[in-house]
């Protein structure tokens, strides 16, 4: 049997770009996210080229809407804030310029 996860699209705006460290210092790390409050990294789904890129020239995704994929919502209990398990980016969304909680 194989363990199927069902995953979820959400497009969210790219609210910071961070550097990575080991095989992606010089490139983004992670793109930053602000989803219902609480700043969200998203390192997963993208390629070497655009890490490159994407560190190069900022201004290509700072602002942008991006669409990313998750397994679920959760809440911290600390602090009771909302955060997604498993976010994976999928595409810069040129298309549009609204998040939407699909």
């Amino acid at each position: 049997m194989i363990k199927v996860k069902q995953m979820y699209p959400i497009d969210l705006r790219v609210v910071d770009v961070l550097e990575g460290s080991g095989a992606n210092k010089g490139k983004v790390g992670a793109l930053v996210v602000n989803y219902k409050g609480t700043p969200l990294k998203v390192g997963s789904g993208l390629s070497k080229e655009q890490r490159e890129e994407f560190w190069k020239d900022k201004n290509l995704i700072m602002g942008k809407i991006i669409t990313i994929k998750y397994f679920e919502e959760t809440t911290n209990k600390k602090d009771n804030k909302k955060s997604l398990r498993f976010p994976i980016f999928l595409e810069v969304r040129n298309d549009k310029d609204e998040e939407s909680y699909n």
